[in-house]
């Protein structure tokens, strides 16, 4: 869940225990997250000055961010394969408007589209969880 206040953080509720933690405290906007297929990390775009582009960490709040892309355009994360090894996004650009792009988790290329999309995919682990724009609703694992 994102909430608004001075900047933007990921929230994760835990629906079992109805609990919420904290995911992201860096000042600046991190949104639009989205679950790896494990479930063990969340991949997020930030926008922190210079510093913007997709980041991800583990869902679980251990560790430090790793960033993934570096990019002063809006790059919307949308969904992984279901083996995780490719990342799906969408970046807006000024010249072609909204672009796909897939990052290779494994990797250190890109595969980018020539043409422009109109909607923004969505995806969750497992199947039974719910990822949004505005935040994370986990799936307990099966």
């Amino acid at each position: 869940m994102t909430i608004v206040e001075s900047s933007a953080d990921i929230w994760v509720y835990e629906m079992a225990r109805e609990t919420m933690t904290r995911l992201t405290f860096a000042p600046g906007i991190d949104a639009y997250p989205v679950w790896t297929p494990d479930g063990k990390r969340v991949v997020f775009w930030v926008s922190r000055g210079s510093a913007s582009g997709l980041y991800w960490k583990p869902a679980d709040g251990s560790g430090a961010e790793e960033r993934l892309t570096n990019s002063t355009n809006l790059q919307l994360p949308t969904a992984f394969s279901p083996d995780g090894k490719w990342l799906a996004f969408q970046e807006s650009s000024p010249g072609t408007g909204l672009d796909i792009w897939v990052l290779p988790m494994e990797a250190e290329r890109f595969f980018h589209s020539s043409f422009s999309v109109q909607r923004r995919g969505f995806s969750s682990p497992k199947g039974g969880g719910e990822t949004t724009q505005r935040g994370l609703k986990p799936t307990p694992a099966r």
